[in-house]
């Protein structure tokens, strides 16, 4: 449960919480369980205990998220454009129609069947960052930097991979699913490296690249 001090400075606004989070710089909040959805919280929040928290339609954008414990958050809806969460754990965290676009996901870890459904990741920066398990289905990945992120037993369904930055240097951990819409929404523009290293078989991805004209 939520540090009920911590909790109550936070219900304060944006301006009291910053400014005890300067003063306290060495107190790590606790705000786990806490229900803090629909709130404007462009907080400074790095290094926050959130496991569990509810943040549905919370208002984080360019929030620093740097190294939250972000385990089991509901992160559903919320609007984390160009927020800083490098470093941040988001095991089993569901990110569903989350907006992550410009979001910088350094060196983050998302394991546990991560839900990123319809997540928007445009311009994201997952460089570095271990994902395992992540669903991605119908994600935007324009211009996401996936360079040397860690993979395995990923969903890329219903997604558009042609312009993801770094897909052939990521480090494939076990096999991933690329959906056949993936291959289509793609026009087949998509690295034979990466889909070597999600199991997909040479021929497959020799007819791809036969067919990549026509799609």
């Amino acid at each position: 449960m939520a540090n009920p001090q911590h909790f109550a400075i936070l219900k304060q606004g944006v301006e009291a919480w910053n400014l005890w989070r300067q003063e306290n710089q060495d107190i790590l909040p606790d705000l786990s369980e806490a229900d803090v959805s629909g709130r404007d919280k462009r907080a400074e929040l790095s290094g926050a205990d959130l496991r569990g928290a509810n943040l549905f339609l919370a208002k984080l954008r360019c929030a620093d998220l740097r190294k939250a414990l972000l385990v089991g958050a509901n992160l559903v809806h919320t609007d984390m454009r160009g927020a800083d969460l490098s470093g941040a754990i988001l095991m089993a965290a569901n990110l569903a129609a989350a907006n992550l676009s410009e979001a910088d996901l350094r060196g983050a870890v998302l394991l546990n069947q991560p839900n990123l459904r319809e997540a928007n990741l445009d311009g994201a920066d997952l460089s570095g960052a271990i994902l395992m398990a992540a669903n991605l289905t119908g994600a935007s990945l324009t211009e996401t930097n996936f360079t040397a992120a860690t993979a395995g037993a990923m969903i890329y369904a219903g997604v558009d991979l042609s312009s993801a930055k770094g897909l052939e240097t990521i480090q494939h951990k076990g096999p991933s699913a690329v959906g056949i819409d993936t291959i289509y929404k793609s026009h087949g523009k998509i690295p034979a490296v990466f889909l070597r290293g999600c199991g997909v078989p040479d021929d497959m991805i020799a007819y791809i690249r036969s067919i990549a004209g026509a799609i």
